[in-house]
């Protein structure tokens, strides 16, 4: 059952019985199910996954695993179309230290707390290794996110990951000090220069740089390694945020014809039986599915379990997103001056229609609070 499993989650697995496919490819070929995706990617992306409510009836001891407001995370337009990957959606806003660099330089870090101390220390390593850029960016990012709820594509958010009102987190306070503050950041050359324009992922980035650490959300993890084996600590810049649009990292069925009910039985086998799970995980080298639950700690959002349907504003909604493509980025890099570049920026939203999104979200989100009670 658990070499199946691996197979069946790695996607590489046929139907059972070992007969070939109608096209004429063995089961070794026959793609049955999808590789762990991102929720909200599970729940609107039509062509990769496929809604399983109906399925997921039959198994009661795999939804009672997981909170109702994970559940709702997870549908769109009432259809469920992902399991949840861990116990809890919270998530973190980490910066990933390098473990050595940190020791070298007695750096405690448990003193590292706030947004001052981790620049007096970024400072240190500049001075100390010229040789080592103290932050190299994540898909073209300097920083994923602050507190914000960001009520599935920060087009309209809740400031600090509390109250009820929706408002254009680009046109904040917060956002501007933080755009300020990279472009401090830049100057002093914290940053890797061109960092918007790095697409790679962090980790690959690390050893091609000699970085000393990146910014992510997390999941709780106080340290980890990268591939060359490089030791990494977490530095904490934020408390704990629970929201739908965390760290919803989920288990989807494709929409072709695959194994899914085998593939729920598994979930459900694993998420409920811990010498199953235990020893999938040393079969695969697979990571512990749970991870660590912090929801008691964690700010909880009043939208979590909120999903936003944008479906009557999918033309202004592509507008703002080309916008902020245009200028989230490079902002967040330091690579523009915010006095110069966010007024252009939020013109351009202005022009692409984000007050009738933000209108809109609000309407929805009030609509699902009284639901709620």
């Amino acid at each position: 059952m658990v070499a199946l499993g691996a197979a069946l989650l790695a996607g590489c697995a046929g139907k059972p019985g070992g007969e070939e496919s109608r096209d004429g490819q063995s089961p070794a070929e026959e793609t049955a199910v999808t590789v762990l995706m991102p929720g909200p990617a599970a729940r609107k992306d039509k062509t990769r996954s496929s809604g399983f409510s109906a399925l997921l009836c039959g198994h009661e001891a795999l939804y009672q695993a997981f909170t109702p407001r994970q559940w709702d995370c997870r549908r769109y337009y009432r259809i469920v179309y992902a399991v949840p990957a861990r116990t809890s959606d919270c998530y973190q806003l980490t910066f990933w230290a390098r473990a050595n660099l940190l020791e070298k330089l007695g750096a405690d870090p448990a003193a590292i707390s706030d947004w001052d101390d981790l620049h007096t220390l970024l400072v240190q390593v500049k001075q100390k290794y010229p040789q080592v850029v103290p932050v190299v960016p994540d898909l073209g990012l300097a920083v994923p996110c602050l507190l914000q709820d960001p009520l599935n594509d920060d087009l309209g958010v809740l400031l600090n990951n509390q109250g009820t009102e929706v408002v254009n987190w680009y046109s904040s306070e917060e956002y501007t000090a933080l755009c300020r503050r990279m472009y401090q950041w830049s100057r002093e050359k914290l940053i890797l220069q061109g960092a918007c324009l790095r697409t790679e992922p962090a980790d690959d980035l690390m050893a091609v740089y000699n970085g000393f650490g990146y910014f992510a959300k997390t999941g709780g993890q106080t340290e980890k390694y990268l591939p060359d084996g490089t030791h990494l600590t977490a530095l904490p810049m934020g408390p704990p945020l629970l929201n739908s649009s965390g760290l919803t990292d989920s288990w989807a069925l494709p929409v072709h014809e695959s194994c899914k009910e085998e593939a729920l039985e598994l979930l459900e086998l694993l998420y409920t039986d811990a010498q199953a799970a235990r020893l999938f995980a040393e079969e695969t080298n697979w990571r512990e599915m749970s991870g660590e639950d912090r929801t008691a700690a964690a700010r909880v959002s009043p939208a979590y379990g909120f999903v936003f349907n944008e479906m009557s504003l999918l033309t202004k909604i592509s507008a703002c997103k080309a916008v902020v493509e245009q200028y989230h980025s490079a902002l967040l890099c330091g690579y523009l001056d915010p006095d110069e570049a966010l007024p252009r920026f939020l013109s351009g939203l202005q022009d692409a229609g984000i007050e009738d999104i933000l209108a809109n979200k609000q309407r929805q989100l009030d609509d699902w609070l009284r639901a709620q009670r």
